[in-house]
């Protein structure tokens, strides 16, 4: 359908479209909500990109432009807060309007904290579509002035220090005192990770960390913050902190890393992944030149949610 035709039959059904250049971004892990989206986004002349969990949205966003973000905040791999948080830093996705979905919004400590970590608007899951539509076209309309917050201030005493995604594969653990063991990885950050194993470790006790992949793995050093029993699976949960802490865009690298090689590996493409800790993220522009990233400081700070 060309854009003569698209245009006639939305004058026809009675639509009015404001413009018809402006890209959404819908960040939700149902499939059929996402539709729902799609189809009265769409009617009203917008374009919609997808993404299934917060982790795609930004690995999308780091390289292309949109114009509004639709954010659901009970996404997988990295949920609304911590993708707000992420987008915190970084100039070319704050300077986004986000409008956050939830059914939670009546818990005034999280409704706070969504709006100091620079929610654009709140919205619960039953929201009227024609209040919807109101509130996409008051952003796209108004000049986006972003209000960011310092980091630490944005969510008060409970502020975390690093951005965390979810993940689900083998690790392996390497100790003084009781050897190597074998766990499951559950979410990683740019300060340490949280990790599910069998035996009992000491708290503060040095180890290796080895994240394992087609018979390669990639090294690093920490050591056990706390940790938890679990009754149901007789299992241990671990924060551990990295003695070095990573690049900011490390857990981003590492999850596009497994998700784009989890079948195929390519040890040059592992080679890259082994040097994160040591070079910024450089995002791809649209013109295909990289961005220069922000130098980081990798000096180890101890805090209670880096991992």
């Amino acid at each position: 359908m060309d854009n003569e035709e698209k245009s006639l039959r939305q004058r026809q059904r009675g639509h009015v479209t404001i413009q018809t250049d402006h890209t959404l971004m819908i960040i939700n892990d149902n499939p059929l909500v996402r539709e729902q989206y799609r189809d009265l986004l769409e009617k009203e002349g917008f374009s919609v990109v997808e993404a299934t969990n917060g982790a795609d949205g930004l690995i999308w966003l780091l390289g292309k432009a949109a114009d509004v973000i639709v954010l659901d905040l009970d996404v997988p791999v990295v949920d609304g807060r911590s993708f707000l948080e992420y987008r915190l830093r970084h100039e070319n996705i704050w300077e986004i309007p986000v409008v956050v979905v939830s059914s939670r919004l009546d818990d005034a400590g999280l409704h706070h904290t969504l709006v100091r970590l620079g929610a654009d608007r709140l919205f619960h899951q039953s929201f009227k579509p024609e209040d919807f539509l109101g509130t996409v076209r008051e952003l796209l309309t108004k000049p986006h002035i972003p209000v960011v917050p310092l980091l630490a201030e944005a969510g008060g005493a409970g502020a975390r220090k690093d951005v965390r995604l979810a993940f689900n594969i083998p690790i392996r653990i390497r100790t003084s005192s009781s050897g190597e063991t074998s766990g499951m990885l559950r979410d990683l950050s740019a300060g340490g990770l949280g990790a599910h194993l069998p035996h009992r470790l000491h708290e503060w006790e040095p180890i290796t960390i080895s994240l394992t992949l087609e018979g390669r793995s990639l090294v690093l050093t920490g050591y056990v913050q706390w940790f938890t029993r679990s009754r149901a699976t007789l299992s241990y949960r671990y924060g551990i902190q990295f003695t070095e802490r990573q690049h900011d865009s490390f857990p981003m690298h590492a999850y596009s890393f497994f998700r784009e090689h989890s079948a195929t590996f390519r040890l040059s493409a592992w080679s890259r992944i082994r040097e994160l800790g040591r070079r910024p993220f450089s995002p791809r522009t649209r013109n295909g030149r990289p961005k220069v990233a922000p130098r980081t400081s990798h000096s180890s700070a101890r805090s209670n949610n880096s991992c």
